[in-house]
């Protein structure tokens, strides 16, 4: 059958019919495939509004998500009591603290007498600082999905109290530094303490087990019940019975009930771990690593950043038996260059270092996702083996 020619538009008035008429056709045409594309492909009773709101649901789990990992990365003060300043990071002055108030990484809180304050954090983790403290928030880190935690904090003078909750993850880490010391948890309740006049440490553990480290030596297990003290550059002593006049005071201020997270929460983390990628790639969340490259920059930084203390240390007459792994004070670096040293390390500081009088070894990790580890020695930088994390334990 032939097709009506279709006359050729001698006006404008015609010519633009003509493309009304067209037009007309393209629509009726599209109105009968897409109806039998749905057909298809979807349900019946899928029409595009439910997609719509599915997928706008799905935009606000994901939006919730990203707000919870957020928080992952503050310190909530939940309770003040008495004369409590704040100072923030990289400023001179202080403010009183308040209630709500939120800490990150580089705030420090000083308590007066008969005061304290009690940071909080999502998973039910807790920290009460004791009257006549100083106490600093390092670094805090969070990995999407709640793989993994880690927190580093200082207390430079004073008493903390801590209960780590046990929602606080298998592959999580919180060390707290003072100047004599480290202890590193995971799930636990402990105290620590540090007197500056005497450079001197103490740690008590309630319940789970601390690992606790000197400047020097090997580390100790304390477990519940057990405290153990270490001085400037020594080794801490034999874990040994706690006083119980010691842990009255910790009961008090430190049992905070853990806290389990919602279903919901649960699922929007669940949500942001699948979308790790595209999330990175923009940027969205305080989790998001940056583009492409950004674990091997991570990497390359600590590196680079060894390479720098290597100089340090072949620059010295001899290497120290010794050195603060949040400060490295003992190289005589000075405490600005240091800090950038030290911020591309997990945690903020290096793992661990031993002198042996013409050598040493020294170890870091990475902020890059798995934190790798690397291991620095006079003959320069090398990543570190399954045996070097057994030896570190921690």
């Amino acid at each position: 059958m032939w097709r009506r020619r279709k006359t050729k538009p001698r006006t404008q008035a015609e010519l633009l019919a003509q493309t009304l008429e067209e037009i007309k056709e393209i629509q009726a045409r599209r109105a009968k495939i897409l109806p039998r594309f749905y057909r298809r492909l979807l349900p019946e009773w899928l029409d595009r509004r439910v997609l719509l709101a599915v997928l706008g649901l799905f935009v606000v789990f994901i939006a919730d998500g990203v707000r919870r990992e957020n928080e992952e990365f503050v310190a909530k003060l939940t309770q003040v009591t008495g004369q409590v300043q704040l100072q923030k990071a990289g400023q001179t002055q202080t403010t009183p603290a308040l209630p709500k108030a939120k800490l990150e990484d580089g705030d420090m809180l000083a308590t007066g007498p008969d005061s304290q304050a009690t940071l909080e954090f999502p998973d039910g983790t807790a920290v009460t600082v004791a009257p006549n403290s100083v106490f600093e928030v390092r670094l805090i880190e969070y990995s999407r999905g709640g793989r993994w935690r880690s927190r580093s904090f200082r207390l430079l003078g004073g008493q903390i109290f801590a209960k780590v909750s046990k929602y606080f993850g298998a592959g999580s880490d919180l060390r707290v530094y003072t100047p004599a010391a480290v202890a590193a948890v995971r799930g636990t309740q402990f105290a620590l303490s540090y007197d500056d006049s005497s450079k001197t440490a103490g740690l008590i553990c309630l319940d789970g087990q601390v690992t606790y480290a000197g400047w020097a030596g090997t580390p100790v297990l304390v477990n519940p019940g057990q405290q153990s003290v270490v001085s400037y550059g020594s080794q801490p002593s034999n874990p040994a019975a706690a006083e119980p006049s010691a842990v009255v005071p910790f009961s008090a201020a430190a049992m905070i009930p853990d806290k389990s997270a919602p279903f919901l929460k649960k699922v929007e983390l669940t949500m942001t771990a699948w979308l790790d990628l595209p999330l990175s790639v923009l940027g969205i969340g305080r989790c998001s690593w940056g583009v492409g490259a950004a674990e091997y920059a991570r990497r390359a930084a600590a590196m680079e950043s060894l390479r720098l203390i290597h100089q340090h240390l072949e620059g010295a007459t001899e290497y120290p038996s010794f050195v603060d792994p949040c400060t490295l004070r003992e190289l005589g670096i000075p405490e600005r260059y240091a800090k950038r040293l030290l911020s591309v390390f997990s945690g903020g500081s290096i793992e661990r270092y031993m002198g042996f009088g013409q050598s040493f070894v020294l170890y870091a990790r990475a902020r890059d996702k798995k934190r790798t580890l690397y291991r620095l020695t006079p003959y320069g930088v090398e990543k570190g083996t399954e045996e070097d994390e057994r030896f570190l334990g921690y």
